[in-house]
């Protein structure tokens, strides 16, 4: 399994390209004590260039184990965000490693106090 989605903006068509698969759930690398991956972070997305930003659309998701704040009990909960849209400057790279904005992108849905109900 993949760690990283590295985007080659050299050879990427103008009309854009999907890109799917799913990364390794260690690119989480989350706390102890902390929301835990259970499974790879999975993703179907379109890239396309624009001028010095790279836009992604589509879907991606993750398993997690969160603790329940009310029974403490420990239940699974899938992140998923069916219509993302992630843009990311690309600089003067010929290469994007975008792995870093899928991770930010599924952390950003964690609930505030996850809840088993």
């Amino acid at each position: 399994m993949k760690s990283s989605l590295i985007i080659d903006l050299a050879t990427l068509p103008e009309e854009g390209m999907a890109f799917s698969g799913e990364l390794d759930s260690s690119i989480f690398d989350l706390p102890k004590g902390d929301a835990r991956a259970t499974g790879p972070l999975t993703y179907e997305i379109w890239a396309q260039k624009f001028e010095s930003e790279l836009l992604l659309t589509g879907s991606i998701s993750a398993p997690f184990e969160f603790t329940c704040v009310v029974c403490l009990k420990n239940y699974i909960q899938t992140m998923e965000i069916p219509s993302a849209a992630i843009s990311i400057e690309t600089g003067h790279s010929s290469q994007l490693d975008v792995t870093e904005a899928l991770r930010e992108e599924i952390l950003l849905e964690f609930p505030t106090d996850p809840r088993c109900e």
